[in-house]
């Protein structure tokens, strides 16, 4: 009960400050713009799932061990979700989101257009929240020195993380613009740099990773539950259409 009673002290005072209300607008922010990208980024994920059946990449898998093989045997994703990618990934990844569709666009269109620029706009939101949230800790009179030092380090941690996934999704679509081959080894590395980049940043930002970490455990949350209820409208409306009485002939 303390640790609750000096959390809800915390969040009071951080709310009465003068970014308070900027900080609660960068957080409801980021939400919608998280939601938004998430529900594009299923949607392509599903497409690919559809095409080579297995279970998905993962972010170290091919950082280590036979990472040819791992290529053949799971199921493609946005390079942007792995710590290690170059060109014949992206090729590959290509190649399986071309031969796929979402609506009427290929998973690779809407992967490119949609995903990519509205994960920008996310990025923007959660430079947002870090940077505030650790300006208010900074500036706070409770702060400790130690505490307002350390703020002002996972508050630049903030920026750069911005800045680098701004920048890998801006690489990202140049790179997968005209939807072929991807020929330029330099360009698939350089664009992964900025993926390895951001995903330090966001660690070391610390608020960052944990609004990161709450906003997908949420999105999870809501998709099971949105599962379950579709299943059961289903086997309402199965069980309802039996209990209907025939029309006469």
């Amino acid at each position: 009960m303390q640790v609750l009673d000096r959390l809800r002290d915390l969040f009071d005072a951080m709310a009465a400050s003068p970014f308070g209300p900027w900080l609660g607008l960068a957080v409801l922010a980021t939400a919608v713009l998280f939601f938004i990208t998430a529900a594009a980024r299923e949607a392509v994920d599903k497409a690919l799932s559809l095409r080579q059946g297995g279970r998905p990449l993962r972010l170290f898998d091919l950082s280590h061990g036979d990472a040819e093989r791992a290529i053949v045997d799971k199921v493609a994703v946005a390079p942007e979700r792995l710590w290690t990618y170059d060109e014949e990934y992206l090729d590959h990844f290509v190649k399986q989101s071309g031969a796929v569709s979402v609506g009427s666009r290929t998973a690779l269109e809407a992967y490119r257009d949609t995903v990519l620029r509205w994960d920008i706009a996310f990025a923007v939101g959660m430079t947002a929240f870090i940077v505030l949230f650790w300006l208010d800790v900074a500036t706070a009179a409770w702060a400790p020195l130690w505490l307002a030092r350390l703020a002002i380090l996972a508050e630049c941690m903030g920026v750069l993380y911005g800045f680098a996934d701004v920048a890998e999704d801006v690489k990202l679509m140049a790179i997968l613009g005209d939807g072929r081959a991807i020929v330029d080894p330099a360009e698939a590395a350089a664009a992964n740099a900025l993926t390895r980049v951001k995903f330090t940043a966001i660690a070391l930002s610390v608020v960052g990773a944990l609004m990161f970490a709450v906003l997908t455990a949420a999105d999870r949350l809501l998709s099971r539950l949105f599962g379950v209820l579709a299943g059961v409208v289903r086997v309402v409306r199965r069980l309802f259409s039996g209990l209907a009485p025939a029309r006469a002939g």
